[in-house]
């Protein structure tokens, strides 16, 4: 992906007239900080929902068509981190498939800082 002069990087997109959807997007929450999901990072995903992105996305003929959360059932938690993250990675991708499937763009909302 090309930013620089001439890449189209900053120009803004024209309106649509009369509000017409152009895209729908799914949201798929993944409100976790490693394989933790109650503090931190976590929220992350809520924050930018309640700043209003569906309100941003309007004038730029986006909707949101639903909100799906992934999550780490309590009977596939375990001691190993990095299997924890492997199911929520697992649910990240039937989310993707599924809005993908449906026509939807598949927009992720995170707050990780996993490595």
């Amino acid at each position: 992906m090309s930013c620089g002069p001439g890449s189209g990087a900053g120009r803004r997109r024209p309106r649509p007239e009369g509000g017409t959807v152009m895209f729908r997007l799914r949201i798929v929450r993944v409100p976790y900080s490693n394989d933790v999901s109650r503090w931190g990072y976590a929220q992350g995903p809520d924050a930018i929902l309640n700043a209003g992105l569906e309100a941003r996305l309007a004038p730029l003929g986006g909707s949101i068509s639903g909100i799906d959360t992934i999550e780490l059932p309590r009977e596939r938690w375990s001691r190993d981190r990095v299997a924890n993250l492997g199911v929520l990675a697992a649910g990240i991708r039937d989310a993707v498939a599924s809005a993908r499937g449906r026509g939807e763009i598949p927009l992720l909302l995170g707050g990780d800082c996993t490595h």
